[in-house]
């Protein structure tokens, strides 16, 4: 008898938590169901603010001064329509805890950074934070970045770059873009290509300057410095890749700052060319994307990485080890 009881007592206590577990399993879907709602959510809102921001930019050209008082209102009534959907989405992030007090500082650097070059972080694909942290690491292995940014630093190239930059409603951190492409070396010649040699900070082909209103001069042909290329003047040629970034941005990249990255490296080759087979909206044609669809070239992807990884370091040098100033200090979303 005392048996018996036992083991109706135990099928009770076992039937009780069983119910128990049951009732959590279904807490626990319930509340991933809810972040993926969330997350859809916020990712719908981000990609209509950069569908809004992408007619912006169409609707400003390269002639902002040349507008007339009716496309000038309608550029400023959606800059309003911007940050009030800004407003929203930054609400669904404070509810997802993106930026929870868990999080360590350095994943909360690459969040900022994904953020700034346009990029949702809400839906940001796990792997890419830990594939950033790699990049991280190589920057750490070198006295490049060191070397560059006190470079850029001492030359004044950090507040012209992000001057121009700002000037064009860009981001300041496409200053890291030159420093993948030249170290800030004011006469540095590229690599032959079939396209010529790629002069100058900005690393210029001589098809892409003559586009963007540079004189090339007589040594274009060869591996040299030439002072009458005006891809070695850092003031023109600065000008210049703000305006072809802005280009990019506005057209094949569709307001992805990432995209824009990979476009700038390889830009006549493979990398447009699968840019332009992605459906012509922010939401479907971004970088997470591009790495879904398609394998990219491994050079157009190191250069990407490198660039996102040297701007979260450029966040915070301290905290990953290196004894520069921030450059752009002021600039953190979060």
């Amino acid at each position: 008898r005392i048996t018996k009881r036992r083991s109706r007592w135990y099928q009770v206590v076992l039937g009780i938590v069983g119910v128990l577990l049951v009732g959590a399993v279904a807490v626990v879907i319930y509340q991933d169901q809810k972040i993926e709602a969330l997350r859809g959510t916020a990712g719908d809102i981000f990609y209509a603010m950069k569908q809004v921001e992408l007619q912006v930019t169409q609707l400003e050209g390269d002639e902002k001064d040349k507008k007339q008082a009716k496309e000038m209102q309608d550029i400023l009534t959606k800059r309003q329509e911007i940050k009030n959907l800004e407003s929203k989405y930054d609400r669904f992030v404070k509810e997802l805890r993106l930026y929870d007090v868990t999080m360590s500082e350095q994943d909360r650097a690459v969040f900022r950074v994904v953020r700034m070059f346009g990029e949702c972080e809400a839906t940001m694909p796990k792997e890419f934070l830990a594939e950033v942290n790699k990049y991280i690491m190589r920057w750490k292995s070198t006295d490049r970045l060191s070397n560059s940014i006190r470079r850029a630093q001492i030359q004044g190239y950090t507040g012209a770059i992000a001057s121009a930059m700002f000037t064009r409603n860009l981001p300041p951190h496409f200053f890291y873009l030159a420093l993948q492409e030249s170290r800030f070396d004011a006469k540095a010649v590229g690599p032959p290509t079939r396209m010529g040699y790629a002069k100058g900070i900005w690393q210029f082909i001589a098809p892409t300057a003559k586009d963007f209103g540079l004189k090339t001069g007589p040594l274009q042909h060869l591996a040299e410095y030439d002072p009458d290329d005006e891809r070695f003047d850092f003031t023109k040629a600065t000008d210049a890749a703000a305006r072809y970034i802005k280009k990019i941005y506005r057209t094949e990249a569709q307001a992805s700052g990432l995209l824009v990255i990979a476009s700038y490296n390889w830009g006549e080759g493979n990398v447009t060319g699968l840019i332009k087979q992605m459906p012509l909206n922010p939401q479907d044609r971004n970088f997470w994307q591009l790495l879904k669809r398609f394998k990219i070239p491994q050079e157009t992807y190191d250069y990407v990485f490198m660039i996102v990884a040297a701007a979260v370091i450029g966040e915070n040098p301290q905290l990953f080890g290196f004894d520069f100033p921030a450059p752009f200090p002021n600039a953190k979303t979060q």
